[in-house]
């Protein structure tokens, strides 16, 4: 027997339906993967570069987790257990905005597309409605304090309504989009235009969300009684443990990346003042500080000169 459906009706699968705002989610990524895919491919037959394997993985594994959390099976447990609520939580937020991110689509974006598609993207990149946007604090506020504001006040009652779910799947695409602003510049590995993150930065970020992951979480498992009144106390206090345990776990594991990162960016910048000082041109060390070596070819490409400019390097395959 097919298990009530929490996003009305839909193609009934075991645990619960996939309904209209999931198969959305489903055919625009799917429609992603696609365009990531083939944008590799054609990067191969017209330029001969190839791709790093791993950033493919990162980037399809991200979107399949996202898909798990918004449209099965984990999204048909969340209106029954505040655990899958959780779990839903930590990867709309935390894991795959994070490999998504690892996956480098804008410079993959920027390699293999037309010219007019450069030109448009580098426009909206360097806009200054782009810039306010994505301004480092404003995120990092949003970020964090969307969770508190969500779990700990009586919004949450409000959102999981079962009659009017479309509540939740707009919370969840807000959540997704400021996770996406939050995890680019901390993870990266796409060169961004404005508000580039130092290594240093980029772990204050982090560092300072540990406290407030750890306060959340255990200020959820101190509730005297369930969260919803569609959750028993036992799986609120679950849910929580598991929000406090691996939200520090996932903001804690990209320091290791991020400190080997700013080893490699002091050496880097080591060797640029040795060639500097033996009279080496600038423009022979960019590409050494993107991709760790020399610039094998010139910046004949009005894109590459325009990303040069305002992020000191060109994407790197």
């Amino acid at each position: 027997m097919p298990m009530s459906s929490t996003h009305g009706r839909g193609l009934y699968l075991p645990y619960g339906s996939i309904g209209l705002f999931g198969f959305g989610v489903f055919v625009l990524s799917v429609a992603v993967a696609i365009l990531y895919l083939r944008g590799q491919r054609k990067l191969w037959d017209e330029k001969s570069r190839r791709w790093p394997w791993w950033r493919t993985l990162s980037f399809l594994v991200g979107l399949g987790f996202i898909d798990a959390a918004l449209v099965w099976p984990i999204s048909a447990l969340t209106m029954r257990s505040f655990s899958a609520h959780a779990v839903q939580h930590v990867l709309v937020m935390v894991v795959g905005p994070m490999l998504l991110a690892a996956g480098a689509p804008t410079t993959l974006l920027l390699q293999g597309s037309s010219r007019r598609t450069k030109t448009v993207l580098l426009r909206i990149l360097n806009s200054r409605t782009f810039r306010y946007v994505h301004f480092p604090p404003l995120v990092w506020l949003l970020y964090y304090g969307s969770m508190f504001v969500f779990f700990l006040t009586p919004l949450f009652g409000i959102i999981m309504d079962p009659k009017a779910m479309v509540r939740m799947d707009l919370v969840n695409v807000f959540f997704l989009a400021v996770a996406l602003l939050f995890w680019w510049p901390v993870i990266a590995v796409d060169p961004i235009p404005s508000w580039r993150l130092s290594p240093a930065a980029r772990a204050a970020a982090l560092m300072l969300g540990v406290p407030l992951n750890t306060f959340l979480g255990l200020t959820l498992t101190q509730l005297a009684r369930p969260i919803s009144s569609l959750y028993s106390l036992g799986s609120t206090r679950a849910g929580a443990d598991f929000l406090w345990g691996s939200g520090e776990i996932f903001s804690l594991l990209p320091l290791v990346f991020i400190y080997i990162d700013w080893i490699r960016d002091e050496d880097r910048k080591e060797r640029r003042g040795v060639l500097r000082a033996a009279g080496a041109s600038v423009s022979s060390v960019s590409s050494d500080q993107e991709g760790g070596g020399p610039q094998s070819r010139p910046l004949d490409r009005a894109w590459e000169e325009s990303w040069k400019r305002y992020s000191g390097g060109i994407p790197s395959s």
